[in-house]
């Protein structure tokens, strides 16, 4: 700066020494002029007053170092002539005139373009004022500047990088940042890359941008690199001479690398991401700048990138559960209570039986799905635990109805969620369609129920052996007692066919009644399966001769068509017996909403190749599609009071034996059980009855049409 003493001394010497007064008001003048000085020189803004031919009359210290001169270069030049650029010279100077003579008002802030002593532009924000004389005259200007260069700068990078990645977010915001990066910069290559799985010694790139183009992305270890210094550290710029320095960095070598500048990338919580590194061939002219700008955009690139991992992270945890969720067949939902919207998942949807194409986003609605049987006490459940401050736990179960008109039971489990008031704002939790494990229970009752009735057959089958053994002896007893009588009526000559025949009758009588507790006593009997040969016949007269009191209490008639010879089969003949009397009262029940006359069943017996058929045809309502499909599962039953287990024991009993037994419905109505077995030889013999059939007295006839009970 210009000694402020030699200005003085030109003035001092053009003066009397007799005039000490005005020396003195000189003195004090040039003093104040100099405290002036010191004022603006301590000021970090531009200072500058121009006359009224735009020439420099006071520059501060300040103004000075911007523009590169002293200001013994600066005073008394023209202003417009030496710091502005030459494209706004006329411009400018023009505008000046205009205010010094008063034709424009002078503009109290804008910013414009200096030049410095090197060439180099720099924005200087202004605030002008006008310098005026004691008759108000204007004599010039006094001017302060803001250097903004930096400022516009940094606000242009940030522009750039919003314009740059505005569109783009994820994995595919990384080129377009690295890109803007470099041409903001006027670089020829920049990458963005990020510590790999947890290796800080590792990187893998997310973008890399060379000379226009976008490179494939690579992995590489730190060691022996700048990036070792940069990665979870600190950040490191070389102007220059980066390669002499690195010369075992494969990557500076191929590219030519003479400057580098590297940032490292933090998370929130101060954890190393990775790096973002610019470079180029030729040496960086303003590393201030260039660390400036790096910086700028890291903080843009760490933030994406802490993004995208816990998107990523939210995505598989999201995953994760989703499928935990569908593997329990679980579905989640979310009722925004102040709102009153409730989101639901797919599965949640589909557990209450929501079409696409249908709206049921609101309360009311999801109330419409729940049978009206339990919408109060759903509402009631709600109710309670919204108003229950102290815990807000949710768990309810309720029916719906699908739309094709299926019922389901739904379970669900969930929070209340409450604002700093307490006031419940949401309630969330998850669903699980819970409607098998309702029929399995309702079953599991049922077969309880079905197991005591059970319980109690079994009772009786023991009562009815004891019956059986108790009945055996006073039948055996009259029958002897009775055949007695009938000796000594003979002995003793008696001549009375009446008192004979009744006497007959009553031993006949006795004789069948011994016969039907027999059979009773056997049927009941517990023992070990037994296969052994037995005539097929035999077995239905068994088993019709147990189930004729039915057919008398059903008024219903049985028709026994029976093979001739007598086919034989070998097999357990009780276990037989059991599935034939099964068919046939089972016949027998389904006819009772039949006329009496209607009242039908038909038993036959046959031959086909190897095999011997029975089959047992009923005149009820035959059997729909689903349970012609299902009569020989396990617990599936017709009759309101059934067990479901006689066919499907029958059916295994059938199969162990080796054959088969299936049902079909008849052409004119009613039903048909065919059972086969192999057939082992045919026996032409007989027994009582010219067909090869016994019948017992009084029970079935072939081809009969009178009803049990009545002659």
């Amino acid at each position: 700066m210009t000694d402020r003493r030699s200005e003085r001394e030109p003035t001092e010497r053009m003066l009397p020494e007799s005039d000490s007064e005005l020396r003195e008001a000189l003195q004090a003048a040039w003093q104040e002029r100099d405290k002036a000085r010191r004022y603006l020189d301590i000021v970090a803004d531009l200072v500058v007053s121009l006359d009224r031919d735009g020439r420099i009359t006071l520059i501060n210290r300040a103004g000075c170092q911007i523009l590169g001169y002293d200001d013994s270069e600066l005073i008394g030049k023209h202003w417009f002539t030496i710091c502005l650029p030459t494209r706004v010279h006329r411009q400018a100077r023009a505008r000046f005139r205009q205010v010094i003579a008063g034709e424009k008002l002078i503009i109290a802030y804008y910013q414009n373009h200096i030049v410095t002593r090197t060439g180099q532009e720099r924005l200087i924000a202004w605030h002008n004022t006008l310098l005026t004389d004691g008759d108000d005259k204007i004599v010039g200007t006094l001017s302060s500047g803001d250097d903004i260069t930096e400022r516009r700068r940094t606000e242009e990078v940030v522009s750039a990088i919003a314009q740059g990645t505005s569109a783009t977010v994820g994995k595919a915001f990384f080129q377009p940042l690295v890109r803007c990066l470099a041409e903001t910069l006027g670089m020829h290559y920049a990458f963005v890359g990020e510590v790999a799985d947890g290796n800080a010694q590792r990187v893998l790139t997310c973008a890399r941008y060379a000379n226009g183009e976008f490179l494939k992305n690579v992995e590489y270890d730190l060691a022996d690199t700048p990036w070792e210094n940069v990665v979870g550290k600190r950040l490191c710029c070389y102007p220059s001479g980066v390669q002499a320095r690195f010369p075992r960095d494969r990557i500076l070598g191929d590219i030519g690398a003479e400057s580098y500048v590297g940032t490292p990338l933090f998370d929130s919580t101060g954890r190393a991401l990775g790096l973002l590194v610019v470079m180029d061939q030729a040496p960086i002219p303003n590393p201030n700048f260039a660390e400036s700008v790096v910086q700028i955009f890291a903080v843009r690139a760490a933030a994406e990138l802490e993004r995208t991992r816990a998107e990523a992270a939210l995505g598989e945890s999201t995953e994760r559960l989703k499928l935990a969720l569908r593997a329990a067949r679980m579905g989640t939902w979310d009722w925004d209570i102040v709102r009153n919207r409730i989101i639901r998942s797919e599965d949640a949807s589909l557990q209450l039986g929501i079409l696409p194409d249908r709206r049921c986003d609101t309360f009311e609605d999801f109330l419409d799905l729940v049978r009206p049987e339990d919408r109060e006490h759903l509402k009631r459940t709600i109710r309670t635990c919204m108003e229950d401050k102290d815990c807000g736990d949710y768990s309810a179960e309720y029916r719906v109805v699908w739309p094709e008109g299926s019922m389901r039971w739904i379970a669900e489990r969930g929070q209340v969620y409450r604002d700093e008031t307490g006031e419940p704002i949401r309630l969330a939790g998850v669903s699980m369609d819970i409607t098998a494990r309702k029929q399995a229970e309702e079953q599991a009752r049922e077969h309880q129920t079905e197991l005591a009735h059970v319980t109690r057959v079994s009772t009786m089958g023991e009562m009815a052996m004891g019956l059986a053994h108790e009945l055996n002896q006073p039948l055996t007893a009259m029958v002897n007692y009775t055949q007695w009588a009938m000796r000594r009526v003979r002995e003793a000559g008696a001549s009375s066919p009446e008192l004979i025949e009744a006497m007959d009758g009553a031993v006949s009588q006795a004789l069948r009644a011994t016969e039907i507790v027999r059979r009773l006593a056997k049927f009941v009997q517990k023992h070990s399966p037994q296969q052994t040969p037995f005539a097929i016949n035999d077995a239905v007269n068994d088993a019709l001769g147990l189930s004729a009191a039915e057919a008398r209490d059903h008024r219903a008639v049985i028709r026994a068509e029976l093979a001739p010879g007598n086919p034989t089969v070998l097999a357990d003949n009780i276990q037989i017996q059991q599935v034939i009397l099964n068919l046939v009262r089972n016949g027998l029940q389904v006819m009772v909403e039949k006329e009496t006359s209607e009242r039908v069943l038909t038993i036959r017996t046959s031959v086909a190749e190897h095999e011997v058929v029975v089959a047992v045809t009923d005149r009820g309502p035959g059997l729909g599609p689903d349970a012609l499909r299902k009569v020989f599962e396990p617990f599936f039953t017709t009759k309101p009071h059934g067990m479901g287990l006689g066919l499907s024991i029958s059916r295994s009993i059938v199969d162990a034996h080796g054959g088969r037994l299936w049902a079909e419905n008849n052409p004119a109505g009613g039903a048909t059980f065919h059972l086969t077995l192999p057939l082992i030889r045919a026996q032409a013999g007989c027994e009582n009855r010219a067909d090869g059939v016994v019948y017992p007295e009084n029970t079935i006839q072939p081809n009969t049409t009178a009803p049990f009970g009545h002659d």
